[in-house]
């Protein structure tokens, strides 16, 4: 079972780099964060940064996304 985080970090690819999916600029991109359930609770499995449409595309059997847009 997986948990997923998806941050809006209203910035573009000058700050963070390219997309870590298409390998592509992005004028807006997301950090997500992939949680997996374990015996003990649900722990980060995985990172990634990109465009917001190729973060969703790789999820696996989602239980619970929470998304969250930063105000700077």
């Amino acid at each position: 079972m997986y948990k997923y985080k998806l941050i809006n970090e209203h910035a573009s690819s000058d700050k963070y780099g390219k997309c870590e999916i298409c390998n592509k600029y992005v004028d807006n991109i997301y950090y997500q964060i992939e949680y997996k359930k374990y015996k003990l609770g649900y722990f980060i499995n995985n990172e990634l940064w990109g465009h917001k449409d190729c973060l969703i595309k790789l999820r696996k059997k989602v239980n619970h996304v929470k998304e969250f847009s930063l105000s700077l």
